[in-house]
């Protein structure tokens, strides 16, 4: 929900507006039911469970709150290999240049390309 306006300018919008992304009318979204560990050394194979079957799983480097872009953001694929129905093991990258170390937000997608609610883990 977008709201307000410029104060600067002496004026204030009432309008209201609201996104609704798309994938959210596309079936219900997949659950991180638990991560083995929340924190993740380079190189690692890293556990977790869901709900039901996914897809892909990524790293999402949050924004800075300060700035207005954040070239330190990222996004990093976790190659997957399911070990059960609801069991997968997520591959980390060795790479520190491709993940900085830091706090990054754990999502899985399933087959429509709905995304889960994050969970955090913090690598390195």
């Amino acid at each position: 929900m977008a709201v307000g306006d410029n104060p600067g300018n002496g004026s204030f919008d009432t309008r209201i507006s609201i996104y609704s992304p798309p994938y959210l009318f596309k079936g219900p979204r997949p659950q991180i039911r638990s991560v083995a560990s929340t924190t993740w050394a380079y190189g690692s194979t890293q556990r977790i469970t869901v709900n039901s079957p996914v897809t892909r799983a990524s790293l999402i480097r949050p924004a800075a709150v300060t700035h207005s872009s954040d070239p330190n953001q990222r996004f990093v694929e976790l190659p997957m290999t399911v070990k059960g129905t609801n069991t997968i093991d997520l591959n980390v990258t060795s790479n520190p240049n491709l993940a900085p170390p830091g706090w990054y937000m754990l999502f899985v997608h399933n087959a429509n390309g709905v995304p889960s609610v994050a969970k955090w883990v913090k690598l390195g």
